[in-house]
């Protein structure tokens, strides 16, 4: 009776197992999904997420941990000279954060780092206890997925950023009609192409800015968003900015 109990309570503890792994990988893929939407249609690409970086990581680990199951090799405690690396690891970390959004302006990328770094040291502070150490790692990925989108959304809230999505409402708001987002333009590519550069400062030179098309008093329009408050830059017909009309997304 004993071994058959001991067999069932081990049955049920595995498809707990199963069930947590499945939900946070879903989970994992269902973020990095959403990472890549919000670079590449919220904010139309005026803003970098990592997407293909955190895809790589992913199928490096994935590879990584069925490496070692197949060569049988169990988790140990870690050794002095294991916490000295992990602590030089995570030293790395918040240097390459702090250098990231004060240096480079990087503010999307700095709060996925200091969002997933949350459930990473959870993970570590609770693998001291006596508990299921594969629930909690399932458990560990499913608040990472959730924080690393997250901090992807509050990134560009922070920067002030607006998503093209807004952007077209400004410019529908003017009175334009059949308003197509084309493509975003740095401000020296801008400044390159455009006849009216009154609007441009020094500092645009590397922004990012939205590019629109749309139609208004029966003829087509060129129109130019800065996306830190959302306002329209330039307007003008395709006939008063012509390279401006040779942009296509």
């Amino acid at each position: 009776m004993r071994l058959w109990a001991w067999e069932e309570n081990h049955y049920k503890q595995n498809q707990k197992r199963q069930v947590l792994w499945t939900a946070a990988v879903i989970c994992w893929a269902a973020a990095l999904c959403l990472i890549y939407w919000v670079e590449h249609s919220l904010y139309g690409g005026i803003v970098e997420t990592n997407t293909f970086t955190i895809l790589g990581i992913s199928i490096g680990f994935c590879i990584g941990l069925g490496l070692r199951k197949a060569m049988g090799k169990e988790e140990k405690p870690m050794t002095k000279q294991g916490k000295w690396i992990t602590g030089m690891i995570v030293a790395v970390c918040l240097a390459i954060i702090v250098w990231s959004a004060v240096c480079r302006g990087m503010v999307v990328y700095t709060t996925q780092l200091v969002f997933i770094l949350l459930p990473l040291y959870w993970s570590d502070h609770e693998k001291k206890k006596d508990i299921d150490r594969i629930s909690m790692y399932a458990c560990t990925l499913f608040f990472a997925a959730v924080l690393l989108a997250a901090g992807t959304l509050a990134g560009p809230k922070i920067m002030g950023l607006t998503s093209a999505y807004g952007a077209k409402k400004t410019i529908v708001a003017e009175g334009f009609t059949d308003v197509e987002y084309v493509c975003w333009m740095y401000g020296r590519w801008l400044k390159q192409d455009v006849q009216d550069t009154s609007f441009y400062k020094e500092h645009m030179r590397e922004e990012k800015f939205y590019l629109f098309s749309g139609e208004k008093d029966g003829e087509a329009w060129r129109i130019v968003i800065d996306p830190k408050g959302g306002d329209i830059l330039l307007a003008a017909t395709e006939g008063e900015e012509p390279e401006l009309a040779n942009w296509i997304g």
